[in-house]
């Protein structure tokens, strides 16, 4: 048997004479190079399942009447501004500072403000005009939310919002003038023709008094709006309630597919 001290030297040789393996990294501060892709898919799948998470929420039926009286809020608040902007006690400057936020038009675009495509969707500066729009949100858009939900009926009043403004500053450009526009019409044209090719029979009346099918009461107020459109001093923007619509019918043929018969989408 080996003495205790030859036992030793023994395993100590062993270990001495053995390969082993070089498990440290060949640079101490290297990494993978798909790390950073790797964690950028990960925050992006994450941001993605919250996204999904927060429009799961926003279209429970609980939040239909909140998300439609946000809307009548903001466009009452925009035209209170308009209201005391032009009060002779307002600020100095603020009428001007409301014409640049809140109305289109091809010098507010030069200058930048790209923004004012959406600001003007909720812009009204008239009783009438207010009144007029906020009737019309009231009645057809618990109608758009039930079919589609109410994300995608915010998506479809913005949408329809920025066409209508666009052709609205088209249709200014065609005739060279450059008249700020305002105005929540556009974004309404679109629910409406929305409404009208998901049940043309829906009875309504034709400017708040003339009860009438939908599927008539259309092709009325398109004539009403290409009149308009070609008529740039009627004060009315018919470009953009035209632009509006056209958004309205395109919404409508993208998702018909999709649509299940007196539901909202699967």
């Amino acid at each position: 048997m080996a003495s205790p001290v030859s036992l030793q030297v023994w395993r100590a040789h062993q270990r001495s004479s053995s390969p082993r393996l070089n498990t440290k990294p060949l640079f101490r501060h290297q990494r993978s190079p798909f790390t950073s892709l790797q964690r950028r898919c990960l925050s992006s799948t994450r941001s993605r399942s919250q996204g999904q998470s927060f429009r799961q929420k926003l279209d429970e039926p609980r939040w239909t009447k909140p998300l439609l009286y946000s809307l009548v809020g903001a466009n009452i608040l925009v035209f209170g501004a308009w209201q005391y902007a032009k009060e002779p006690g307002a600020p100095r400057g603020m009428l001007a500072r409301m014409m640049r936020t809140f109305t289109i038009s091809w010098h507010n675009l030069q200058q930048g403000r790209w923004y004012t495509l959406i600001t003007s969707c909720f812009s009204q500066m008239s009783l009438a005009h207010l009144a007029a729009n906020l009737i019309t949100l009231v009645s057809f858009a618990p109608l758009v939310m039930q079919v589609v939900g109410n994300t995608r009926f915010l998506s479809l009043y913005m949408a329809a919002g920025l066409s209508g403004g666009v052709l609205q500053l088209a249709s200014n450009a065609y005739y060279r003038q450059d008249t700020p526009a305002l105005g929540a019409s556009g974004s309404l044209s679109g629910c409406l023709m929305f409404c009208a090719c998901v049940a043309p029979n829906l009875q309504i009346g034709l400017f708040f008094v003339i009860p009438m099918p939908i599927k008539v009461a259309i092709p009325l107020l398109v004539c009403w709006d290409v009149y308009h459109a070609m008529s740039p001093q009627s004060g009315i923007g018919g470009a953009a309630h035209i632009g509006g619509s056209l958004t309205g019918i395109a919404y409508y043929l993208l998702i018909r597919q999709r649509l299940r018969y007196g539901g909202r989408l699967r």
